[in-house]
This record gives structure tokens, sequence and C-alpha cells, in this order.
């Protein structure tokens, strides 16, 4: 188990495309929002999730915190995580990406680089800021840039330098509509 770095859960969507709230789906018998859940919690001692409203509770005996300014997306609930928690970094996973597993989590800890380290799928290049580390030292840009409207994850990730970890072809796929759950 790794201290003084925090698991953040981020499932605070409201699932549009899905058309329900796609945290509680299943994939393979599991709720995405557990899947998440059990792959951090066998990395790191300390999980919050990023519920978005604070209306939502999925897992039990886990912080839950809700987004602090409305309609802010991920990096809200990223906003969020770093405030309820004193660890020098995030590792920060979306419910809706069930392929990640603890041997992946493991690498991106084993060559974190602060401030920033994201998950990339090895043939399509594509880079997930939201199966990623996240250095404390983001925290107050992060408030300044969703102070100032804006809301892009990639927009924000594009600001800083950072460090990728190539991850077998597809395994960085998220679910967006109920056909990306078939198995």
């Amino acid at each position: 188990m790794i201290d003084n770095l925090c698991g953040v859960i981020l499932c605070g969507g409201q699932s549009r495309r899905f058309g329900s709230d796609k945290a509680i789906a299943t994939y393979k018998g599991i709720s995405l929002v557990q899947r998440s859940y059990n792959v951090l919690a066998s990395v790191v001692n300390e999980i919050v999730l990023a519920a978005g409203s604070p209306h939502r509770e999925y897992v039990k005996n886990v912080v839950h915190v809700a987004d602090n300014r409305p309609d802010a997306g991920p990096l809200g609930g990223i906003e969020a995580a770093f405030a309820a928690t004193r660890a020098d970094s995030l590792l920060v996973l979306a419910s809706d990406l069930p392929l990640i597993g603890e041997v992946h989590l493991l690498t991106l800890l084993k060559n974190n680089k602060p401030p920033l380290i994201l998950g990339r799928d090895r043939i399509t290049k594509r880079e997930q800021p939201l199966c990623a580390i996240w250095h404390r030292s983001l925290q107050i840009p992060l408030g300044q840039y969703l102070d100032s409207g804006k809301r892009s994850v990639l927009g924000f990730v594009g600001t800083y330098s950072y460090s990728v970890i190539d991850f077998e072809a597809g395994v960085l796929i998220n679910v967006n509509n109920r056909f990306d759950l078939s198995e």
C-alpha cells in the first residue's frame, strides 16, 4: 500500500449518453464504481469518491465528496478530492474505465513524475487524464482554471508538462453507452 497518496473515484457525471447513472451499471457482474473501488483499494490506503452530488452514495465506508461548484465536470471532482485529503498526490480513476486493473495503477505509481502522469493507449496514443496521478501542486492552478469558467480536462492538462505511461491497446476505453458494456 502506498501512503501519502489518495485514490479518487470519479463518478459524478450526469450519464446523459448512457441514459441512467452509469456508476451503478454492471460489467461482469460488478458495478463500475465498485470495480474502481476494488482496484484502488489494492494499491492505496485512502480513497475518496467524487460523486458530484451530495445525494449520491455508492460504496459504504468510503468518504464521498460533492463538487464545490456546479457543472465543473471531472475537474470539479478532482478539486473536491484535493480539498478532502492531505495526501501529496491523487491517483485518479474514472469509474467508467472498467478495464483498468491493479497492474496499470502500479505501473503509474512506479513511474510517477510530478506534477502529472497519464495513462496512454499504446496504439492510438490517446491520453487519459482520468487514469492518472495528479500532484498537489496542481490544486491551486486547477482552482484558478475553474474560476475562469473553463471546464476542459484536456485544456487544463495541456497547460502543464506531463509524463505518459503506455498501456496495452484498448484498456483505456471508457463506457459511454450500454453497448460499451457488452462482455
